[in-house]
């Protein structure tokens, strides 16, 4: 009889960690545990339909789930929030030896990434995708507008050159490890990419550009809950005599370092301070 735990059953045993992550940013009041539990149901009915969920290393399980509660996001399949798919990874056996088994992995959807940045305040308005089609219907160009903290409206465009350099990626990741996988054809990218018109799928366009654009925000969820990291000012002093060389002088300690100085201008001093980088 096999004594390996199930995904599923090592989750239920994680619902006092997941609690806790949960009742991090739960407002006063709200039931974490109840939440916690009814997480766990939402992803037990999507391996009744995704069975390979239960394959998967029980760990990985346990960790995607803790990752989707720490980003406030919800597996609820009607929030349309996260994607919930398995990977194939190598790992060692307790012989040593190479062994092939599944992880699950759970990430946000374009929605989910909007939650993100809202939630940290990254944005405070967006405007739907907008595309754009040559004469014959196919898309040429997606374009993406949201409203960051300060209350300036940016934009992001991505043109055929970003579709293509998008399906190549997408290839990459699905044809990993398969042996027919060809870079030419690029037979493994996500079919969205070529079946409107010979081109990237309206619909699927928009949730690209959604996700490209708000990665290069850079959101870090832990802005809002600890004190910004201070760094003591330092003075660097360009060495004239070694002009690759310079000094770095610590106001608050006094201690001088040595450090690599990349510029353009050479044989001239510096001045103001620098972040420590």
């Amino acid at each position: 009889m096999s004594t390996e735990v199930k995904p599923l059953e090592l989750l239920k045993t994680a619902v006092p960690e997941l609690k806790a992550i949960l009742a991090l940013n739960a407002k006063e009041g709200v039931d974490v545990e109840t939440i916690a539990l009814q997480e766990l149901e939402h992803l037990r009915m999507a391996a009744i339909t995704k069975p390979d969920i239960l394959d998967c290393l029980p760990a990985t399980v346990v960790m995607a789930v803790k990752a989707v509660l720490k980003q406030n996001l919800t597996l609820d399949p009607y929030a349309g929030l996260v994607y919930i798919k398995t990977r194939n990874v190598k790992i060692k056996n307790a012989q040593g030896q190479d062994e092939w088994k599944k992880a699950l992995e759970i990430q946000p959807s374009c929605n989910g990434l909007l939650s993100i940045n809202y939630q940290c305040g990254k944005i405070i308005d967006h405007k739907n995708p907008e595309v754009k089609k040559d004469d014959a219907g196919k898309v040429i160009e997606v374009s993406f507008e949201y409203q960051v903290a300060s209350g300036r409206w940016e934009k992001r465009t991505f043109d055929e050159s970003d579709f293509t350099r998008w399906q190549l990626a997408s290839h990459k990741e699905n044809g990993r490890n398969k042996q027919d996988a060809k870079i030419e054809t690029m037979n493994y990218a996500n079919p969205n990419y070529t079946n409107w018109k010979g081109g990237i799928d309206p619909e699927f366009a928009r949730a690209k550009a959604i996700r490209h654009s708000l990665k290069k925000l850079g959101t870090n969820p832990n802005e809002g809950k600890f004190n910004k990291i201070i760094v003591s000012a330092k003075t660097v002093i360009i060495d004239k005599e070694k002009e690759e060389q310079a000094l770095i002088v610590d106001e608050e300690t006094g201690e001088i370092t040595n450090a690599i100085v990349i510029s353009e201008t050479k044989n001239e001093p510096a001045t103001g301070t620098t972040d420590g980088m």
